[in-house]
């Protein structure tokens, strides 16, 4: 397994340049590029047919919806694609610009055809588009297509499109897997927490706000025992961003984190109680970043300056009326977003491992919790150092997001540089290696240090009479929901399913009952959905 590259165009794939053919034969039209035939003149639906028998199909019990394609051409097994599944959408990489002139002087679909397909000569647009479809679109049926007199034109593209896609649809089952098994937990959660995230100042209102500062995003990775020490020398020349289990492996190297990030729904509380030696190496203005959705437990901390972020745009909307931070499922994932979305830079990775130590280690010395063994059947990636390292699907899908973010930040005008500053563990495609102490020696001076906790009592909090308004009202909306289910189920069934056209927020509430299968999982599922709101509004009322 690869990170994978598409090859811009067949000239980079090493091809000699030759003249554009179209010439006609007893099947109908072919094409020549650069000396390889493209279509079989002869009878190039039937060749197109055989392409299509053998596509590959993900998620074969639903229909096919998506069609990820490795190769124009003149389009005839794209026709037949969508006389086969008339709604089909149309992801096309086209690696030679001159085929991809060709379509747009002489498109080889009508508007009879259905919605014209998109089609890509970049590899970063194309992976951008193929990500927001295959990991965040709605679930459907996937067909992976190839024009496989392509494979001859750009050996290495067409093997890195199929691994991209591979990943890609790996990383969607992880996190739909995470999703069903926290979801419910989040929410419930989310409506223990509601009358405290008013509380707290929403870290999102910092967004673009910061002065100039390098982040240092710091997991609890195998290889933090090799330079964790190397943070002691960062000061006020950048901040260092946590994960919770990452802190007391750096409270024993002397470093202090300047913020800790928690994500977990269940109760990690424990990482964060420190002995009174650690408590003196933890600076006093440490900030513990919340996700609102995070277990109770975790507020109750003390001895930290406490602030929230929001993991989906529905609670950010209710209880911030702002934005909330897109994260792959990781405190590290969301530590890197809150630094980016701060304005901080460069973005270093430290102890980002994604990946087994020797011995099978995930995790570095003294890292707190149930220690996890290496996979039976691990995956195989390149590794920072050249060689190959063992990874699982988790750790995969967070390679991945963040090869993905890497793509999003570089598009962006003036963006920070990005490092990968582990001493061990997983390639990231996107991220520049280095080592850590020649990142840190390398730093600039700054003016004086960045007080974060300073800031926070600055910023506004949401006015409470608000909140606990709208909350009345999308609570309300949910019994009204739960007495239509008596009276017609199948009629609350639908509204139910279109929910998010009304509330985000409520969309995340009823996920349960949005994938109901009958009328007791309905019921059921709704009763689940008005227990959380009324679990909300008490907690709003208490605080209040």
């Amino acid at each position: 397994m690869e990170n994978v590259t598409l090859s811009q165009n067949p000239k980079a794939a090493g091809l000699p340049e030759a003249a554009l053919q179209m010439v006609m034969g007893p099947g109908g039209a072919g094409l020549i590029y650069k000396g390889r035939a493209i279509h079989n003149m002869d009878d190039p639906w039937k060749e197109a047919a055989g392409w299509l028998e053998r596509a590959h199909r993900h998620f074969p019990n639903q229909a096919p919806g998506l069609a990820l394609v490795f190769g124009l051409g003149l389009g005839y097994h794209l026709k037949l694609l969508r006389q086969a599944y008339p709604g089909i959408r149309l992801l096309v990489y086209e690696p030679a610009q001159e085929i991809k002139d060709l379509w747009g002087i002489k498109p080889g679909l009508g508007s009879e055809d259905g919605e014209t397909p998109f089609i890509f000569n970049s590899p970063d647009e194309y992976k951008t588009a193929v990500s927001r479809e295959v990991v965040y679109g709605r679930s459907r049926g996937l067909m992976v297509v190839a024009a496989e007199t392509y494979q001859e034109l750009d050996p290495e593209g067409y093997a890195s499109f199929n691994e991209f896609i591979r990943q890609e649809v790996i990383r969607r089952a992880v996190i739909d897997h995470t999703r069903s098994q926290t979801s419910p937990a989040f929410m419930e959660n989310l409506a223990q927490n509601a009358g405290k995230i008013l509380t707290r100042p929403d870290l999102m209102l910092l967004k673009g706000r910061l002065p100039a500062r390098a982040a240092f995003l710091v997991g609890s990775g195998p290889s933090l025992d090799q330079n964790a020490a190397c943070l002691k020398d960062v000061g006020a020349r950048g901040l260092i961003l946590a994960a919770a289990s990452a802190v007391k492996p750096l409270l024993a190297h002397g470093v202090s984190p300047d913020v800790i990030v928690v994500l977990e729904s269940e109760d990690t509380s424990s990482y964060l109680r420190l002995s009174e030696g650690e408590k003196a190496i933890l600076k006093p203005e440490t900030v513990l970043a919340l996700a609102s959705g995070c277990h109770p437990a975790h507020f109750e901390l003390p001895g930290f300056h406490q602030a929230v972020f929001h993991l989906s745009p529905g609670e950010a909307l209710v209880f911030s009326r702002g934005d909330f931070l897109p994260q792959g499922g990781n405190a590290g994932t969301a530590a890197f977003a809150l630094a980016y979305c701060w304005g901080l830079g460069p973005l270093v990775l430290v102890a980002q491992d994604q990946a087994y130590a020797g011995g099978g280690r995930l995790h570095a010395e003294g890292t707190p919790g149930t220690m996890v063994d290496q996979d039976k059947a691990p995956l195989i990636v390149p590794g920072v150092d050249g060689g190959r390292v063992a990874t699982n699907t988790s750790l995969l899908a967070s390679i991945n997001w963040y090869a993905e973010a890497a793509r999003t930040v570089m598009a962006k005008a003036d963006p920070p540089a990005l490092i990968n500053a582990s001493a061990g563990g997983a390639r990231i495609e996107g991220f520049q290696e280095a080592d850590l102490g020649t990142v840190v020696a390398g730093l600039p001076e700054v003016s004086g240090p960045l007080n974060l906790a300073a800031v926070l009592p600055k910023l506004p909090l949401s006015s409470k009479k608000e909140v606990v308004g709208d909350v009345r009202q999308l609570a309300g909306v949910v019994s009204s929901l739960r007495r239509l289910a008596d009276i017609d189920y199948r009629k609350a069934y639908d509204e139910v399913k279109d929910i998010g056209q009304i509330s985000k927020f409520l969309e995340r509430v009823l996920a349960e009952a949005q994938v109901a299968a009958d009328r007791r999982e309905l019921l059921a599922a709704l009763d689940r959905a008005e227990q959380t709101m009324s679990t909300m509004r008490q907690a709003l009322a208490v605080e209040s």
